[in-house]
């Protein structure tokens, strides 16, 4: 999940408890987001997305794309559809390691 302001108000509402669901771990490519908490949970670099995924036995990942129309925030289509390719492929290897 990236924090930007989608991502900051799902890390926010506290809703999600009563469906067992907890959020883990948020993730940014921005730099200046990295390492910072929010909501309780440290947002981590793209690059540890993967490495979570599997050692924490992920089931659910939330995807939010940045939201320039409100902040400025400049994010290429081509970075957001890598960054969904990049889910998609973690989701089908854990599929793959799971169900073998």
């Amino acid at each position: 999940m990236g924090v930007g302001s989608l991502g900051r108000a799902l890390l926010a509402y506290s809703g999600f408890a009563r469906y067992g669901l907890v959020i883990v771990a948020a993730f940014d490519a921005d730099p200046k987001k990295v390492g910072k908490t929010l909501s309780g949970c440290s947002v981590k670099p793209m690059k540890a997305l993967k490495p979570l995924i599997q050692k924490r036995d992920i089931g659910l990942a939330i995807l939010t794309v940045s939201d320039d129309v409100v902040t400025g925030e400049a994010t290429s289509s081509t970075e957001r559809e890598t960054t969904l390719d990049d889910m998609v492929t973690i989701a089908l290897e854990a599929l793959l390691i799971d169900g073998s």
